[in-house]
């Protein structure tokens, strides 16, 4: 993801790279050198230069918060990939490092800028279907981890955090605060849920996630969502296959035949990179990207694991705590 980072920001103008910090010399060397900027092994090293304004941290979901929080106390703002974290706690730490510094602390919420989940957004807004009663959103894959060297998921999350974060996200912000989760699932040969149906009860609708890391190896990976209205239903679906990339977009209302949703199509990634960087200038909304938003994914996420382990439905109490704006 570092890479892919960097080529967005790499194309904006006034914005410079100043350099790349990792554990492992080789791999920082290697993406440094492909963007021209400084490679290091020491965090120091780009804490301490008081020329860098913002810091994007994209390590192992599971050690975000001490990269975090450091770069909060060095007075950088942070643009941090998501799942924030993999526990509350140290999600919460890094919304207090964020109000303690004065800083800004935005997380990568993609499903905020793919052009089909803000039609969706819009349209639900505009009122001209109705209310949203029912969301269904599946994101499936092959297993994303190494069968070699396999990582452990307290440093790189299962995908009931990894993948299903993205979903549980985008569901908050269409449909507002839930009230609980229930969860269903299969378990790899890794012990953790590789398969989850999630159901999450908003005031208004109904939210269903499905995620999956246990498809074959030649499966395309495949996002799909399904959104009923009052009056209608729209629909999209996304392959990416080794040939290349598939989607369809469409919308039913009434009795009518589908209609195809044309949408202006953008890189999500790119995009979310430029609003970040706009924050940091003062020239955009702080709260879309807000640490605080992905927290709120990632206490569903975590609620759903536990409804899968327990066989009970979880209650989610209305959130309370600081955001990551100062």
């Amino acid at each position: 993801m570092a890479r892919e980072h960097a080529a967005a920001y790499v194309r904006m103008k006034g914005v410079e790279i100043a350099g790349f910090y990792g554990r492992h010399r080789g791999k920082v060397e290697a993406t440094a050198k492909q963007f021209g900027a400084l490679a290091t092994t020491k965090m120091g090293r780009i804490l301490r230069d008081g020329s860098i304004d913002a810091v994007d941290v994209v390590v192992p979901s599971g050690v975000h918060r001490d990269p975090v929080i450091a770069a909060l106390e060095a007075g950088k703002d942070v643009f941090c990939e998501t799942p924030i974290a993999l526990t509350l706690e140290d999600a919460d730490a890094m919304l207090r490092a964020a109000r303690r510094s004065g800083r800004r602390l935005q997380c990568a919420q993609l499903m905020r800028f793919a052009s089909h989940t803000v039609h969706v957004r819009e349209t639900e807004r505009s009122g001209r279907l109705g209310a949203v009663t029912f969301v269904l959103a599946s994101r499936l894959s092959h297993p994303y981890w190494s069968t070699a060297e396999p990582r452990p998921f307290s440093t790189y999350g299962e995908p009931i955090a990894e993948l299903m974060i993205f979903d549980f996200n985008f569901l908050n912000w269409l449909l507002g605060s839930p009230s609980s989760v229930t969860a269903q699932g299969l378990r790899g040969d890794r012990n953790a849920a590789d398969h989850v149906l999630a159901e999450i009860r908003y005031p208004r609708a109904l939210g269903v996630a499905e995620g999956s890391a246990r498809m074959p190896g030649g499966f395309p990976f495949n996002t799909r969502l399904r959104v009923l209205f009052e009056g209608g239903l729209q629909e999209a679906d996304f392959r990416i296959k080794p040939d290349g990339f598939s989607s369809s977009f469409v919308e039913y209302a009434g009795d009518s035949a589908g209609r195809k949703i044309r949408v202006p199509g953008r890189d999500p990634y790119a995009a979310e990179c430029a609003h970040f960087v706009s924050v940091v200038r003062g020239n955009a909304d702080p709260d879309l990207l807000d640490a605080v938003h992905d927290r709120d994914a990632l206490r569903v996420a975590l609620a759903a694991r536990t409804a899968l382990r327990t066989g009970r439905k979880v209650s989610l109490p209305p959130r309370t705590g600081a955001s990551g704006r100062p």
